[in-house]
């Protein structure tokens, strides 16, 4: 290394392409697909081999495609990292089996207020059509003895 052994930006991104390269191919993907993907030319190859995008993403029934290789791709957190993020689900979890209990009791809850407004809908008709019956009858006077 003629830097003093000092890695550059340029021989990182180099080894981050090698791996990439490494990774796709042992994994599966056809080879084409990753020199598309990778934007390297084939010469003659790319005038006759045009895959489609979904084909480049999904493969087909011979190879896999980049979806299929995206979880060999990637570069997994620390162990430290991977605890405390278990730890967090492991508090999250019975919270968010509490949340879906509650929207279950409130949905719940609605639906019962929207009956008992439909009834008390329903009576307050029943009484101003009672008052418009009463109202369109004529009273009896009763008699009043003196």
């Amino acid at each position: 290394m003629a830097n003093g052994g000092k890695r550059t930006e340029l021989m990182q991104t180099h080894g981050f392409r090698k791996f990439f390269e490494t990774t796709c191919i042992t994994n599966g993907m056809n080879e084409s697909y990753v020199e598309n993907v990778m934007g390297h030319k084939n010469g003659l190859k790319n005038a006759y081999f045009k895959p489609t995008d979904h084909q480049i993403l999904e493969g087909n029934d011979k190879t896999i495609g980049f979806v299929g290789v995206m979880p060999f791709l990637t570069i997994n957190a620390t162990d430290e990292e991977n605890e405390r993020l278990r730890k967090q689900v492991r508090e999250l979890t019975p919270k968010s089996d509490e949340i879906q209990a509650m929207k279950a009791e409130l949905k719940e809850r609605r639906e019962q207020a929207e009956k008992l407004g439909l009834a008390v809908d329903e009576l307050i008709a029943l009484v101003h059509s009672n008052r418009k019956n009463n109202k369109s009858q004529p009273k009896k006077r009763r008699r009043t003895e003196i």
